[in-house]
């Protein structure tokens, strides 16, 4: 059996800069380290450690662009076993693109699992028409117990927290200034 990822790349970095830093930081001062030294290794161990008897699929990456990929999201586009799902309408067009592969994977039988990175209910209506097709969620959530939505902490199987110390060898945070610590958050 396979299980794969379902990764909101805003999720994964800020909540992932929040729980290295203490403070949500700004986007641009936020990198994924080289993802074949940092990411996959991390991700491949956590896969493993909720689903220990499957093998990983491959990786769902979803992220906003602004009318052009950026290096980062060029470097995991061409990561291996990584399909990116970039997104011209922010939150809204990456809650639809993960809905669609969720729909897809779930009702082809390509996965019985998903292992879920993201805060945003937007996707539960699709992973509880998955789970009645017998797939299993997981939920990984980042550092705080409260920055995701009720309405996705519903709809999953189990939930895995991870800590900011988890995080160090994937997530890189660059602060020059105070002015890099997001406030507003």
């Amino acid at each position: 059996m396979k299980y794969c990822y379902l990764i909101d790349a805003g999720y994964l970095l800020g909540a992932g800069s929040e729980a290295i830093k203490g403070a949500r930081v700004r986007r641009a001062n936020v990198e994924i380290v080289d993802p074949s030294i940092g990411l996959i290794p991390f991700l491949k161990r956590l896969g493993h450690r909720v689903f220990p008897d499957k093998s990983l699929l491959r990786i769902y990456w979803y992220d906003g662009i602004s009318g052009k990929v950026t290096e980062e999201q060029q470097k995991i586009n061409n990561t291996p076993n990584i399909r990116f799902r970039p997104s011209l309408d922010g939150q809204l067009g990456i809650n639809h693109a993960m809905d669609r592969d969720i729909e897809s994977l779930s009702a082809e039988g390509r996965v019985d699992s998903f292992l879920v990175i993201s805060g945003d209910g937007g996707v539960a209506g699709a992973l509880q028409r998955a789970q009645d097709r017998g797939v299993t969620v997981a939920l990984v959530s980042i550092g705080s117990q409260n920055n995701q939505s009720t309405l996705l902490l519903k709809e999953v199987d189990t939930r895995i927290v991870v800590e900011g110390k988890d995080l160090t060898d994937a997530i890189k945070i660059t602060l020059n200034t105070s002015s890099d610590v997001d406030e507003d958050t």
